[in-house]
C-alpha cells in the first residue's frame, strides 16, 4: 500500500491510517496498544496493535514510512506474529531428536523497510520460504545437563541440522544442572534466567 502526499496528519489521523491498513491487509479487526508519531529527524512512525479479543500486552508493530518525495508506505509483522507458534512447533521437532528435556525461545528479526503482500493465507511451506529468504531467527533452548562435553557435542550437533533448516539465524543452548534448571527454567513460564546456566553453546550463521 502506497500513496503521494506530502500532506501532515495528526497522530490520530495517522493512528487511523495505520489501523485501517492492518485491518484491510488482513481482513480482522485490531486493536493499538500503543503509537510513536513524528519523532524528529526519521521517515517513519510505528504503531504496536494486536488481535481484538486477543491479550493487550502480546503485540506485534506496524510501521508507516514516509520518502523523500512525499509517498507513503506500510510494513507490518503480523505475518510472523501470527505464525510464531506453529514455526515454534517446527523448530521443537527439531530440537526433540536432540534432547529430551528442554524449554525453547524463538524470536525473529524482520527486515524493517520492506513491503510484503503476503498474508497469512499462506501455507507453512511457503511461510517458511520467506523466514528463509528474508527473516533471521534467534532460537534459545535451555536444557537440563550432567555433564558439559556432553551437552556440547549434543548442542554442537543441534547446531548443523537447525543450520540446514533455518537460513539465517542464531542458536543458544544453555545447560542447567537439575536443581536450577527446575527452579529457573521448568517452574518458569517465560524469561527463564540464564545466569544460573553453567555451559552454553553459541552459534551465529548467515544465509
Amino acid at each position: 500500500m502506497c500513496s503521494n502526499n506530502t500532506q501532515k496528519y495528526t497522530k490520530e489521523e495517522v493512528k487511523q491510517q495505520m489501523l485501517d491498513y492492518i485491518e484491510d491487509k488482513y481482513n480482522m479487526e485490531f486493536e493499538v496498544a500503543d503509537i510513536w508519531y513524528q519523532t524528529w529527524g526519521r521517515d517513519w512512525e510505528e504503531m504496536r496493535a494486536y488481535p481484538k479479543g486477543g491479550d493487550p500486552e502480546d503485540t506485534f508493530d506496524i510501521y508507516r514510512y514516509t520518502k523523500d518525495n512525499g509517498d507513503v508506505y506500510f510494513v507490518d509483522q503480523y505475518l510472523v506474529f501470527a505464525k510464531k507458534d506453529e514455526y515454534k512447533e517446527f523448530i521443537d521437532g527439531l530440537i526433540d531428536d536432540y534432547f529430551p528435556e528442554y524449554r525453547s525461545e524463538i524470536y525473529f528479526k524482520c527486515p524493517l523497510k520492506e513491503e510484503s503482500s503476503l498474508t497469512t493465507e499462506i501455507s507453512f511451506s511457503e511461510f517458511k520460504e520467506y523466514i528463509n529468504d528474508k527473516v533471521s531467527v534467534n532460537i534459545q533452548v535451555y536444557v537440563p545437563a550432567v555433564n558439559e562435553d556432553e551437552m556440547k557435542q549434543t548442542a554442537d550437533a543441534l547446531y548443523k541440522i537447525v543450520k540446514a533448516n533455518v537460513a539465517e539465524g542464531n542458536l543458544f543452548v544453555f545447560g542447567y544442572t537439575e536443581k536450577n534448571y527446575k527452579t529457573e527454567v521448568k517452574d518458569q513460564e517465560s524469561s527463564f534466567n540464564t545466569d544460573y546456566a553453567f555451559c552454553e553453546v553459541k552459534e551465529y550463521w548467515k544465509r
